[in-house]
């Protein structure tokens, strides 16, 4: 999970501008909280956001959830684990 979390926070950073430029810059930092086991099978759906963003900095929330499915239908969302991460950008020539 945290691994999953390390990828998306790192490529919601290289899209912060509005245009996916890959390997813009580099997670500096991933905070993740595992909150509840993945049954094999299950439909998982990612959420990420772009919470503040101040010169190269980028501050990221992200969100592994269960949903649909045999097991869940009916049910909650379950989140698997949440993060906190922080890209830094490249420095770019002016």
């Amino acid at each position: 999970m945290t691994c999953v979390m390390d990828d998306i926070i790192g490529w919601l950073g290289f899209n912060v501008s509005g245009e996916c430029v890959p390997w813009s810059g580099f997670t500096a930092q991933v905070n993740t909280c595992l909150k509840a086991p993945i049954e094999v099978g299950s439909y998982l759906k990612i959420e990420g956001i772009i919470t503040k963003w101040e010169g190269r900095k980028v501050w990221i929330h992200s969100k592994l959830i269960s949903v649909g499915g045999e097991e869940n239908e009916g049910d909650d969302d379950i989140v698997h684990c949440t993060a906190e991460g922080l890209v830094i950008l490249k420095r770019t020539d002016a």
